[in-house]
């Protein structure tokens, strides 16, 4: 079978395409085009109008010809994740548009393009959350920047209306994958609004499971050191129950009902608000349990 015929071959030839876990990171740096193009004419002082990136996957490249400058940046954990490769012509019209005429110094075009990746992996840094990331700028590479596939963007800029540079960016699964990485800790907005269930804990028993496998309708349970002026109101999440406040149980209207006092159980009631003298010895069931655990800390009833 010849290497054109072998499946693994075409696989690797055919031009990959970005997988749909890579939207997120995708997204973030089409939308990069706007800050580069921000950046790049603060730096010239000119105008400066990206267009729309263009977005693939494809293995990184490797250096090699003599029309294009490579520079790697932005180290994670001691790698390089960034590659960042400009043409020679595309230098050349930034360091015309600097200076205002024409660069023939080598050492002056140099350092313009170490300038533009500079603040290219400066942009990269600030917009897409890799906070303590080294933009060292490594120059001339030697072989690609990782064995594996690269998500590589291809920006383009009119400038001063009258150059078009292009600047072609390669980024590795470390940097998409921390773009695409879940925000640590949940926006206020939406812890407010996120919807728990809540219990009023009266008691405190140990019950086994053969315990509650025998409970029917009508049985009751002891509920020992029940006390009515200090119920914890609290919400069962995944890492645990937490306690949200303190209170006291009573009737307002003829519902049963729980006060707030948080803590502070000497607090003057409510006209209307009353509370029984003393604490129920028992309380009925609110049914089978639906997960047996081996033993029971809290009776939990809810207060309606």
């Amino acid at each position: 079978m010849s290497d054109s015929q072998n499946p693994l071959s075409a696989l690797i030839n055919h031009p990959l395409r970005l997988p749909a876990y890579m939207a997120p990171a995708a997204t973030v740096l089409t939308a990069l085009a706007e800050t580069i193009g921000e950046t790049m004419a603060e730096y010239l002082r000119t105008s400066v109008e990206p267009q729309a990136p263009t977005l693939r996957r494809a293995p990184s490249a490797e250096p090699e010809g003599e029309d294009q400058d490579y520079y790697d940046t932005l180290s994670i954990n001691g790698a390089p994740t960034l590659r960042i490769a400009l043409k020679h012509a595309d230098v050349d019209s930034v360091a015309t548009t600097l200076f205002q005429g024409e660069v023939n110094e080598p050492s002056l075009r140099v350092t313009v393009a170490e300038a533009v990746v500079k603040r290219l992996a400066e942009a990269v840094i600030l917009n897409t959350g890799m906070v303590g990331g080294d933009d060292t700028v490594i120059g001339s590479p030697e072989g690609p920047l990782t064995d594996g596939p690269v998500m590589v963007v291809d920006y383009v800029m009119t400038v001063a209306e009258a150059h078009e540079v292009s600047f072609t960016l390669e980024f590795t699964r470390p940097l998409t994958d921390a773009i695409n990485a879940p925000c640590p800790a949940p926006p206020a907005a939406v812890i407010d609004t996120l919807a728990f269930d809540g219990w009023a804990i009266l008691g405190g028993p140990e019950l086994t499971v053969s315990n509650m496998k025998q409970w029917a309708p009508g049985d009751k349970i002891e509920l020992i050191g029940a006390q009515l002026d200090r119920i914890l109101i609290q919400a069962s999440t995944p890492n645990g129950q937490i306690t949200l406040a303190g209170g006291e149980l009573g009737t307002d209207g003829g519902k049963r009902c729980v006060r707030i006092t948080a803590e502070d159980h000497t607090a003057k009631r409510p006209a209307g608000f009353s509370a029984p003298a003393a604490a129920p010895k028992s309380a009925q069931p609110q049914g089978a349990a639906q997960e047996p655990p081996q033993t029971q800390d809290h009776q939990m009833a809810e207060a309606s």
